[in-house]
């Protein structure tokens, strides 16, 4: 079995090259996505800005974003405490919403990395098998918290351990939940450090991002995607026979 090129460089390279005509679709697919975690992240800060405020500590917030800013704090707050049912299932709903699209996305960017076709309906493709969609994401969110109640590292390696399994799933909705956990940890087998530096080497994209008021994030954003199924694909191809077993 040859060993695929894990080099960053060459994986990030062969991303960019692939995302030449299709930086359109990447750009709808995560804007599109990016929303629902928007407002997933703006309910957040109202509870937030409420907790704090039963603390007492409002002062927090003053003195991060200024005296101008404070009302606007309380104002979430006061929503939050009036409407935290409501926005607790709008947040639940679309957290599950999210674990739905990343397989389409997944399978989109799969799909560049490839060369092939891939239109932005396939964003929807998690909804074809729903309860094994959120059945797997739920599973692996499980075991990485489990992880990282000792400590960071076992959470790092569990999630690397099973981070090709959306992908796996997006790639053949076919694969049983266990058997593609079971197939990712088998083929993550030697290659977690390697997942590891392709990620780390976007950490100096994602700083220079609050620089450009988040406008960078349009091109990091679809890099970094197409450069994880860029990898994927190599893996894949590397464990092609292992991946067959599972067929």
């Amino acid at each position: 079995m040859q060993r695929m090129n894990a080099k960053p460089a060459d994986i990030k390279a062969a991303a960019k090259k692939a995302l030449r005509g299709k930086w359109l679709l990447a750009l709808a697919v995560v804007i599109f996505i990016g929303i629902f975690s928007y407002i997933n992240n703006f309910i957040d800060l109202m509870e937030y800005s409420y907790t704090l405020r039963q603390k007492g500590r409002m002062d927090i917030l003053e003195q991060a974003m200024g005296k101008d800013y404070i009302s606007y704090f309380y104002t979430l707050s006061y929503l939050y405490r009036k409407y935290n049912k409501v926005l607790g299932i709008i947040s639940l709903s679309i957290t599950l919403l999210m674990y739905l699209l990343d397989y389409g996305q997944k399978k989109i960017f799969t799909a560049i990395a490839r060369g092939k076709k891939a239109g932005f309906s396939d964003v929807f493709i998690g909804f074809t098998y729903a309860p094994k969609a959120i059945l797997a994401a739920l599973a692996v969110t499980v075991l990485v918290m489990f992880g990282l109640v000792f400590f960071i590292v076992p959470g790092i390696w569990l999630m690397l351990n099973y981070s090709m399994v959306t992908y796996l799933i997006a790639d053949d909705d076919r694969l049983r939940v266990l058997d593609a956990m079971a197939c990712s940890r088998d083929m993550m087998n030697g290659h977690k450090w390697e997942f590891m530096k392709l990620i780390l080497s976007f950490i100096p994209w994602f700083i220079l991002i609050p620089f450009t008021f988040g406008l960078a994030s349009l091109y990091v954003v679809p890099y970094m995607n197409a450069s994880m199924a860029e990898f994927y694909n190599r893996l894949r191809n590397e464990y092609d026979s292992l991946y067959e077993d599972f067929e």
